[in-house]
């Protein structure tokens, strides 16, 4: 998926960001409550907050990793269990918690201190 569609994929319900480009045109960046899509030449990055007294936005916001999992690996069947097992493991642990998938070339980071889950996807 170039981020183009990308982009225009993430500017529809439910996740509505908004969007604005870097001054140099390097990247693109679109943000929402509780979310941000960062589109760089090299790789996508989104980074959700899941605070712990907003079911709703954490939901909408997992909801948002998956959907951008998916539109970048669509050809990775089993994506979406592999993205709800690392956030169920990361749940988990006291630590900071990451998780690399070499092969796919994907990596999910959970920071509990600050209720952030960070989603790295190289193109």
């Amino acid at each position: 998926m170039q981020a183009s569609e990308l982009q225009q994929l993430f500017s529809r319900p439910p996740a509505s960001l908004a969007w604005s480009t870097s001054a140099d045109a390097s990247r693109t960046v679109g943000a929402s409550e509780g979310f941000v899509l960062d589109l760089w030449p090299d790789r996508v990055e989104a980074a959700a907050l899941f605070p712990p007294d907003r079911a709703d936005l954490a939901a909408r916001n997992g909801a948002l990793l998956q959907l951008a999992l998916l539109a970048l690996r669509s050809d990775w069947q089993s994506a979406s269990a592999w993205l709800a097992q690392q956030m169920r493991l990361a749940a988990r642990t006291q630590k900071p918690f990451a998780a690399p998938n070499v092969t796919r070339r994907v990596e999910f980071v959970w920071d509990r201190a600050h209720s952030r889950a960070t989603l790295r996807v190289r193109i």
